[in-house]
C-alpha cells in the first residue's frame, strides 16, 4: 500500500514537472490573443491543450489511484479540475462582467484597508504631500476617490472653505463616501476619462491615488488633466509600478498589529484583489514605471522625484505645468 502511494505521488510529480513549462507557454499565448480579442481556431486549440496539460497530473491520480485514494480525495480532485476549467472560461470570455461585479462588491469591504497599516500610511502621505503642494486651494478634485478616505483626511487638515469633488465609477464606494464626508462634498459617479471629457471647471489640486493603473486608455489623459488644472496647480499621484504583496505585509508588521490582518473585511479585500488580478491578467491593468510616466508627460508637466511607498510597490509624486518649479 505504501509503495503504491509512493509510485502514485512520483508519477504525479513527474507529469506535473513535464507539463509546467508548456502549460505556462500556452497561457501566455492565450493572454496575448485575449488582449487582441481574437477568438480564432488557434485560440480554442490552445485553450483545449492548455486545460489538458493542467489536468494531466490529476487525471493520472484518478486513473491509477482509484483503488488507493479515498473517495473524498477523488471528489476533491474532480472538483479542482472542473473549477479550473470554469475559471478559464470566465477569465477568457466573461472577465469584464465578473470584474465589474467584483468592483461593486469591493465597495462594501474596501474600508477593511483601514485596518492595514501600509494603506493608512499611504493615505496620510498623499494628504501630507497635497497640503504641502497646495496649502490653500480653492477647488480640489480626486479621481478614483473610492470610499473617500483621502477626502476625509484633507477635510480634517484644511480649515478654510474649499470646493471638493470626488469621482469614482463604483456606486457602492460613493455611497459609503457620502456618509463619511461632509455634505458640501460633491461626488460624481463616472469613469475618469468620461468625467475629464465633460468637465469645464479648473482645480488647484487633483489627486489620483492608485487609480492610474486601472485606466484602459491614457492617450489623452494627460492633456485633459492639464486643461482641468489651474496654472499654478498640482497633480498628486500614487501609482503601483510593480506587483507583489509580501513587502507590503512586512511593512504592516513593522507599523501595525498582526491581528489586524485577520479583520474579516481586510481578508475579503485580499481575496477580491487576488481574483481581480488573475482575471485581469489579460492586460487590463498597467503597472507603469517611472520611466513610462516621464515619457508620457514630458511635454506637458514637470515631475517631482518619486517617493517609494506602500511596501515599496508604489511611487508617490506630483506634477506641475511645464515651466513651473517643483
Amino acid at each position: 500500500m505504501m509503495s503504491d502511494n509512493i509510485y502514485l505521488l512520483a508519477g504525479f510529480a513527474i507529469i506535473w514537472v513535464l507539463t509546467f513549462v508548456p502549460s505556462w507557454w500556452l497561457l501566455l499565448k492565450l493572454l496575448a490573443l485575449s488582449i487582441t480579442a481574437r477568438r480564432t481556431k488557434r485560440f480554442f486549440l490552445y485553450l483545449f491543450v492548455y486545460r489538458l496539460l493542467i489536468a494531466a497530473p490529476y487525471v493520472f491520480l484518478l486513473v491509477f489511484g482509484q483503488n488507493v485514494l479515498p473517495d473524498i480525495i477523488q471528489i476533491l480532485i474532480v472538483g479542482f479540475v472542473v473549477m479550473g476549467l470554469m475559471f478559464s472560461v470566465i477569465r477568457f470570455f466573461f472577465s469584464e462582467k465578473v470584474v465589474s461585479w467584483l468592483w461593486y462588491v469591493y465597495g462594501f469591504v474596501y474600508d477593511g484597508l483601514l485596518h492595514y497599516a501600509p494603506y493608512r500610511r499611504l493615505t496620510n502621505q498623499v494628504v501630507e504631500l497635497s497640503i504641502k503642494q497646495q496649502p490653500k486651494p480653492r477647488r480640489i478634485l480626486e479621481l478614483g476617490c473610492g470610499t473617500g478616505n483621502v477626502i476625509v483626511g484633507l477635510q480634517d487638515e484644511y480649515k478654510h472653505k474649499i470646493k471638493v469633488v470626488g469621482v469614482d465609477s463604483s456606486k457602492s464606494m460613493l455611497n459609503i463616501a457620502r456618509r463619511k464626508c461632509s455634505e458640501d462634498v460633491e461626488f460624481v459617479e463616472s469613469d475618469i476619462t468620461k468625467f475629464l471629457s465633460e468637465n469645464e471647471t479648473k482645480y488647484d489640486l487633483i489627486i489620483m491615488q492608485n487609480s492610474l493603473y486601472a485606466l484602459d486608455d491614457r492617450s489623452d489623459l494627460w492633456s485633459k488633466l492639464g486643461h482641468t488644472l489651474t496654472t499654478n496647480g498640482s497633480i498628486v499621484i500614487t501609482n503601483s509600478d510593480r506587483k507583489g504583496s509580501s513587502s507590503i505585509t512586512k511593512e504592516h508588521l513593522r507599523y501595525g498589529k498582526w491581528y489586524e490582518l485577520l479583520h474579516p473585511k481586510l481578508l475579503i479585500v485580499g481575496l477580491i484583489d487576488a481574483f481581480i488580478s488573475q482575471l485581469s491578467s489579460t492586460g487590463k491593468f498597467h503597472f507603469l514605471s517611472e520611466a513610462d510616466i516621464r515619457s508620457e508627460i514630458d511635454d506637458l508637466y514637470t515631475m517631482s522625484e518619486p517617493i517609494r511607498t506602500y511596501g515599496g510597490v508604489n511611487i508617490l509624486f506630483y506634477l506641475r505645468h511645464k515651466g513651473k518649479s517643483v
